[in-house]
Formats: C-alpha cells, sequence, structure tokens
C-alpha cells in the first residue's frame, strides 16, 4: 500500500475537492477490495467484515484516504436493510467502484440516535419529500448514493438518494482536523422520491 500512496501522494491528494486518486481507486475495483463484503451474487468477493478490516487497517498505516470505508458501510447497510431490487440495483455498482457510497447518519444536534432523526420522510403523492440536514456525512461530496437515516411515520427509517436528484447547492464540504478525510453536509429540504 506505501508504494500506491507515498506521502507526497497523499499530500497532493489533500489539495483536491476529492481527497483521492480516481485511477487508484479503479486500481482497487480491480484488485477486487471494493465488493470484499458484498455477496458474490451482487458481484463481490462473498469474504466478511475481517477481510474488510485486513484491507482497511492497512490504507490507514499507510494514510492512504479513499471513500472505501464510507462506500463499505453503504454496501453493509443496503444488504441489511435494502429490498432486493435496491440490492441488485446498486451493489453491483458499489462493488465494481462504478459508484461510490455512503451513510447519512449526523445531524446538527449532535445525536446519531436514529429515533432522535430531525430528518423527516413524509408521504407526498406516489412517493416522498424529505426535510432536515445531514452533518459530518464521511464521502459525502464523493458519494453516487447517500443512505439517508430518517424518521418515516415516526419510527426510523433509511431513504436512498442519488446524488443526482440532490440540487446542485445541496452539499457541502466540512472542514476536519484529519485532511486524508472527506465530509459533508447535505441538505435534503424538499427533496421528492419516488416510493421505491
Amino acid at each position: 500500500m506505501r508504494d500506491c500512496a507515498p506521502f507526497d501522494a497523499v499530500r497532493a491528494w489533500m489539495e483536491t475537492e476529492s481527497g483521492y486518486d480516481r485511477a487508484l481507486w479503479k486500481e482497487l475495483a480491480g484488485l477486487g477490495w471494493l465488493g470484499i463484503a458484498i455477496p458474490e451474487e451482487f458481484g463481490g468477493s462473498g469474504m466478511g467484515a475481517i477481510e474488510q478490516v485486513s484491507v482497511l487497517e492497512a490504507m490507514g498505516r499507510s494514510v492512504f484516504g479513499s471513500p472505501l470505508l464510507a462506500s463499505a458501510l453503504a454496501a453493509e447497510l443496503l444488504m441489511q436493510a435494502g429490498t432486493e431490487p435496491q440490492q441488485r440495483r446498486w451493489l453491483p455498482a458499489l462493488a465494481s467502484g462504478e459508484q461510490i457510497g455512503c451513510v447519512a447518519i449526523g445531524e446538527n444536534s449532535g445525536s446519531w440516535d436514529p429515533c432522535d432523526a430531525q430528518t423527516r420522510a413524509e408521504p407526498e403523492g406516489n412517493g416522498i419529500r424529505l426535510e432536515g440536514e445531514k452533518c459530518f456525512v464521511t464521502d459525502g461530496q464523493n458519494a453516487d448514493l447517500l443512505l439517508v437515516a430518517c424518521l418515516h411515520r415516526g419510527k426510523p427509517a433509511v431513504v436512498a438518494v442519488e446524488s443526482t436528484r440532490l440540487p446542485g447547492d445541496a452539499i457541502r464540504r466540512e472542514t476536519l482536523i484529519d485532511g486524508t478525510r472527506r465530509s459533508a453536509s447535505i441538505r435534503l429540504d424538499g427533496l421528492k422520491l419516488p416510493g421505491d
């Protein structure tokens, strides 16, 4: 990993908006690292958390910034809570690196408890309308798929939001102490989504 991410390269990536090297991301995809814990039926390797952690540990040792952790957490949430059509739609793209995922949990209130979410998914016609804002969304500005924790009819829920549905000013980069990591706040007020 050190050969792929020497400190001078890491410093250069820190100065970019995305914080990582897209060519190296494609290389990681080719090695199968992006789908380590994703089942084979969805294009992954079908391994588990232990194998995933060994890769992440090596990346951390060399201060290698990438959206791998954010995308892996999104894939895990999809495997645990997504419907089969959602899994078939997004897991292969996450495993191949074609898309990047993230999980949006944190809110300005400081609570990480899904039952305390201020973000709401309100029924509207055949779909829903989101209201609220998420903060400290790891790799939120890099993500194609955001899994947003919210309350729907008073109960905790997760809503899949494709970044292409967000208005251009909805994502704002946040500054973190760790310059190798990326974080964003995401404004969702009035965002309308189909029911599926």
